[in-house]
């Protein structure tokens, strides 16, 4: 289905003509998307500009279309937040006391005072 490729060492390995006018490869097309951008002609730049113009255009519709009515009343304000009174388990969990960890009596801070002659 694919014309043979050179064998290796011969030419500048790329493949054979006729394959050569329709393949393009990796960095051939980020050349070409490149200089599309350069000339100006960049189709994703293109697309967001339709797309942000199109966006305006709704917006100033949706505003000319509600210049008339009165604005939404405000939201109506949340209780404060209870951070960490939530149990995090469901409430057929029964709680676990932690154990209690003995680490004994520590050393003291300073091993040896030196004492003054």
């Amino acid at each position: 289905p694919f014309a043979p490729r050179r064998a290796p060492g011969s030419g500048s390995g790329t493949m054979n003509g006729e394959m050569r006018s329709t393949y393009v490869d990796a960095d051939e097309a980020r050349m070409m998307r490149a200089l599309r951008r350069f000339r100006g002609d960049d189709t994703a730049r293109e697309a967001g500009n339709n797309y942000s113009k199109l966006n305006r255009e709704r917006q100033a519709a949706l505003a000319e279309r509600n210049a008339g009515k009165p604005p939404p009343p405000p939201p109506e304000p949340k209780p404060p937040a209870r951070r960490g009174l939530e149990p995090h388990a469901s409430r057929r969990a029964v709680p676990v006391p932690r154990p209690v960890r003995n680490r004994g009596q520590r050393p003291a801070a300073i091993d040896l005072v030196p004492v003054p002659r």
